[in-house]
């Protein structure tokens, strides 16, 4: 049964695996794997983690650096 089990989450792991590759492949054929603040392109770590990260991660951290200051700060 546990052979079962491990055959069914390897299987389900080369799927998702197959679907982000594949993703991550659209995405820089298309262009999309840009980043929308700089331009540069969105590290392919990143989108294998991220597949929907729409900023590289120096972006990322920025941008992220200003939610948080608007929160302390109460900006709307």
């Amino acid at each position: 049964m546990a052979d079962e089990a491990d055959l069914a989450s390897e299987r389900e792991e080369m799927h998702r695996r197959a679907a982000l590759d594949k993703t991550l492949m659209q995405r820089i054929a298309t262009g999309d794997g840009t980043c929308r603040v700089c331009g540069d392109p969105v590290e392919a770590e990143r989108l294998d983690t991220l597949p929907g990260a729409v900023h590289c991660a120096f972006c990322a951290a920025e941008v992220e650096e200003g939610r948080q200051r608007a929160a302390k700060i109460g900006v709307r």
